[in-house]
C-alpha cells in the first residue's frame, strides 16, 4: 500500500527570542562607601538610605524607592521586628529552622 502526501509546507508561528544585548556606556567611577554599614547617625537628616526596586505591571515599568533617615531609627527596629516577629507570624509561631525540620527541608 502507497500513500501519497501533496499539502503545503507547516508553519508553526513562534515568537522569535530577542538576542541579548548590553546596553554599553561609559561607566561613571564608583562611589565611595560612605555609610560602610554604619547605620546610626548623631543628628537628623545627616544619612539617608535608599533603595531602587522595579515592578512589572500590567500597565508597564513601576518604580519605587523609600528614603530612610538613619536618625530615627526605625530600621533597626524594622529589621530586628521583621527578624523576630514577622517572620515566625508566616511560619505559624516556628523558627525558620524548626519550619524546615518539620516539612523535611533541613537536618
Amino acid at each position: 500500500m502507497e500513500f501519497e502526501f501533496k499539502s503545503a509546507p507547516v508553519v508553526v508561528p513562534c515568537k522569535k527570542k530577542r538576542k541579548y544585548s548590553s546596553y554599553k556606556v561609559e561607566m561613571s567611577p564608583a562611589v565611595k562607601n560612605v555609610i560602610a554599614r554604619d547605620f546610626h547617625a548623631a543628628s537628623p537628616n545627616t544619612k539617608w538610605l535608599t533603595d531602587l526596586t522595579e515592578f512589572h505591571i500590567p500597565a508597564g515599568k513601576v518604580y519605587l524607592s523609600p528614603i530612610i533617615d538613619v536618625f530615627i531609627n526605625e530600621l533597626d527596629l524594622y529589621l530586628r521586628w521583621y527578624n523576630e516577629k514577622r517572620i515566625k507570624l508566616s511560619l505559624g509561631g516556628m523558627s525558620p529552622i524548626t519550619y524546615r525540620r518539620g516539612i523535611g527541608l533541613a537536618a
